[in-house]
Formats: C-alpha cells, sequence, structure tokens
C-alpha cells in the first residue's frame, strides 16, 4: 500500500521575524535552527546571498539558491525543509530577515 504524504492546514496566528541578521562573505552563518513543525519560511537581504540548506558548520562555500539583494525566497511549503538554513554572502557584508512560521 502507498503512503499519502501531505500536510494539514496551518493555523498560526504568529510568526517569527528576525532582526537583521549579519551575513558576509568568508564563513556561513546560520539564518535558522531546525524546526520539525516549522511550516513557512521568507528570506530577503539587502545584498546578493547564497541560501544553503545545511548546517552553517557544513562548509563555507558559495553555493545552494541564490537570492539577489531586494528579492524574496519563499520555501516551497509542500514537504518544507526543516533542518537548518544558513547562508554567505556573495560579496561584502548583507543584512538578511527570516519570516518563519
Amino acid at each position: 500500500m502507498a503512503a499519502r504524504i501531505e500536510r494539514t492546514a496551518n493555523t498560526n496566528d504568529t510568526a517569527t521575524l528576525s532582526s537583521a541578521i549579519v551575513v558576509g562573505g568568508a564563513t556561513s552563518v546560520t539564518l535558522l535552527s531546525a524546526n520539525a513543525t516549522r511550516v513557512y519560511i521568507a528570506i530577503s537581504t539587502d545584498k546578493d546571498i547564497w541560501i544553503k540548506l545545511q548546517a552553517a558548520s557544513a562548509d563555507n562555500d558559495k553555493k545552494g539558491v541564490f537570492l539577489a539583494k531586494g528579492l524574496l525566497y519563499e520555501l516551497p511549503t509542500d514537504n518544507i525543509y526543516t533542518g537548518e538554513i544558513s547562508a554567505i554572502a556573495a560579496g561584502g557584508a548583507a543584512n538578511v530577515f527570516t519570516t518563519e512560521y
């Protein structure tokens, strides 16, 4: 028998908004810790960054999902990633903001 995987409707009435998280171009920085109950994530930045769906301690490579300054990245809500999310700047220091619920 096949398993059916689906998400239930979200009824959260509060989201967690970060203060500016400073991300440099030499070392990966944790944006969000692992969260098994995560339903939604949005990330924005004032400089180009690489979003990495892995722990910051994994490496300092500039790889992952490229997010250009001024844009908003929303992780897909179906089968959402619940592990640690890190980032590294493409150039100079960037201010990154996250929304999670």
